[in-house]
């Protein structure tokens, strides 16, 4: 009787511990340039609170953070992403542990704006800009994960009714387009300092039934450090990579019908790559990892 009289008390005891202990529950996820709130969820009134938090990928311990002695506390989304909360409470002279929460932020890459490569199109090595046949016309993508509040400009000026993650550009301008994500719909980019300009081709020859034009294979891709191009017919005479932009990143001599280029100097990106020969020019989509 004793016994089973010692475990209802134990019991007892560790029921009323745990219940005691507060649990914590806040904003995990969090949009650029946004706070967040973490809060003790219930009903229950402690005597004292303080806030506390560490850096999970580091091994220090938790540290307390001042100013943060209430049932809630609002950070900003720089100072603790990827930071670790936890609250101590005291009721009736006894201290309790919260369980902990992990904070992060929403990181996407950069807006950009990039083209399918095809005859009627080609690089202005002058300037970059887009040399696009006249009568024809080129399909300008919105990169992953602008998908929201989208809105496409010509020459600075909102070309209406144009709100999808493609413009269909036919004529001669400066385009640009200002977007959000999907997760974080006011947190709106634009690419109004790197835009897309095209200028108007008139004397360009499209060869679309060319017998000889040189078909070009390049592998891997996406690569991380070398690129082979291969030619089907024809030697290569040069190679050269452009920037989304238009502007030249590297330019190679071509030996024979293979040549390999190193692109380990290039940032994680989409390029241009163009191959020139005595024939013609080929242009590619050439993804650096």
């Amino acid at each position: 009787m004793k016994l089973k009289l010692s475990f209802l008390l134990m019991f007892l005891s560790l029921s009323q511990l745990f219940g005691q202990a507060p649990v914590i529950s806040g904003d995990t996820m969090m949009c650029p340039y946004t706070n967040g709130t973490a809060s003790v969820v219930g009903s229950q009134t402690y005597d004292s609170y303080q806030w506390y938090f560490k850096y999970w990928f580091l091994s220090d311990e938790f540290q307390p953070i001042e100013g943060a002695t209430n049932s809630a506390f609002t950070y900003d989304w720089m100072t603790y992403d990827q930071a670790v909360f936890k609250v101590e409470v005291t009721l009736g002279g006894q201290t309790y542990t919260s369980n902990e929460i992990q904070i992060d932020s929403y990181n996407w890459v950069p807006m950009s704006v990039s083209f399918e490569l095809a005859p009627n199109l080609s690089i202005n090595p002058e300037n970059g800009n887009v040399m696009l046949c006249d009568g024809t016309s080129v399909e300008l993508q919105l990169s992953s994960p602008f998908t929201e509040n989208i809105n496409w400009f010509k020459d600075g000026v909102l070309i209406p009714d144009e709100t999808s993650t493609t413009l269909i550009v036919s004529e001669p301008g400066v385009y640009h387009v200002s977007a959000a994500p999907e997760m974080c719909p006011d947190n709106t980019a634009s690419n109004a300092s790197t835009p897309v300009i095209v200028e108007s081709d008139s004397g360009c020859q499209l060869n679309v039934n060319q017998p000889n034009k040189m078909l070009i294979s390049v592998y891997p891709n996406p690569a991380n450090d070398l690129v082979y191009i291969k030619s089907d017919f024809g030697d290569i005479e040069s190679v050269v990579i452009y920037s989304m932009t238009g502007q030249q990143m590297l330019r190679r001599v071509g030996h024979g019908n293979l040549t390999e280029i190193s692109i380990a100097d290039l940032a994680s990106g989409i390029y241009i790559l163009e191959t020139l020969s005595a024939e013609t020019i080929r242009r590619t989509k050439l993804v650096r990892q």
